[in-house]
């Protein structure tokens, strides 16, 4: 509950300061990744966003939630053999069209 949550909100807040500061670009890190990836997947924004060592399968333990289906074209910076960023999320994200 308490992550969902936290992740919904996140998403929220991010999709609301776009509106306001109008970027050419998102940019996520870690848990900011996450945000990103389910903010773009529920397409709260449709500008170029770039995703660094999200952490979706980290957070979708914890939060009981099904992979993101992001769009494609998001851009994702992923190092290998990352405890928290697992190689499983490569091959999901390129499934989706995504470039890892």
């Amino acid at each position: 509950g308490v992550v969902y949550f936290a992740v919904q909100d996140g998403v929220r807040v991010a999709a609301a300061s776009g509106r306001s500061v109008k970027p050419d670009l998102v940019i996520g890190f870690s848990w900011g990744g996450c945000v990103g990836a389910w903010g773009a997947a529920q397409q709260q924004w449709t500008i170029p966003t770039i995703l660094l060592a999200p952490t979706v399968n980290a957070v979708m333990r914890v939060a009981l939630m099904g992979f993101p289906q992001v769009p494609p074209g998001v851009q994702i910076f992923h190092a290998s053999n990352d405890g928290f960023c697992p190689n499983s999320q490569v091959a999901a994200f390129e499934k989706l069209g995504c470039t890892v």
